[in-house]
C-alpha cells in the first residue's frame, strides 16, 4: 500500500478475526488513516483464510471507532476488498465521513456502531 505525505495515522489497534466455523484466528493488525477530512481507509491483516463477512465487521468496528475519537457521528462504507496472500487475510476498506447522516446504505452511525462491537474488537494490545 503507497504511503502519501497528506496521510495522517490516526489509529492502530490489533483485533481478532473469526473464521467461518466461529473458531478463533489470532489477532490482525488493524491501521485507520484519514485521507482527507471526509475520506476514511482501514486495514486490517488477519492470518488465514478469514470469513470476509467477519472481516467486513472487523473494519467497521475500527471506522467506528475512530469516528469517536475524532468526534465524527457518520460514515458510510464504499468499498472493501479483500484478498489471501501466504496465509494472511487482508481487508482494506474506505468509507466517506460526515458529520450529517449520508443518504444511501451501509451508514455507519458511529456511536451504535461501537456501543455493539466486542469489546475485543475496538482495544488495542
Amino acid at each position: 500500500m503507497p504511503r502519501f505525505p497528506a496521510l495522517a495515522l490516526f489509529a492502530t489497534a490489533v483485533l481478532p478475526a473469526c473464521s467461518p466455523a466461529d473458531q478463533p484466528v489470532e489477532p490482525g493488525r488493524s491501521e485507520v488513516l484519514f485521507l482527507d477530512d471526509d475520506l476514511m481507509q482501514v486495514t486490517l491483516d488477519a492470518p488465514g483464510e478469514a470469513d470476509p463477512l467477519e472481516l467486513r465487521e472487523l473494519t467497521d468496528c475500527a471506522a467506528a471507532t475512530a469516528l469517536l475519537e475524532r468526534e465524527a457521528d457518520f460514515a458510510r462504507h464504499v468499498r472493501t476488498n479483500i484478498t489471501e496472500e501466504a496465509g494472511i487475510s487482508r481487508a482494506d476498506a474506505v468509507y466517506t465521513v460526515s458529520s450529517e447522516r449520508p443518504a444511501g446504505d451501509f451508514v455507519i452511525v458511529a456511536v451504535d456502531r461501537a456501543a455493539n462491537c466486542r469489546p475485543s474488537e475496538t482495544t488495542g494490545v
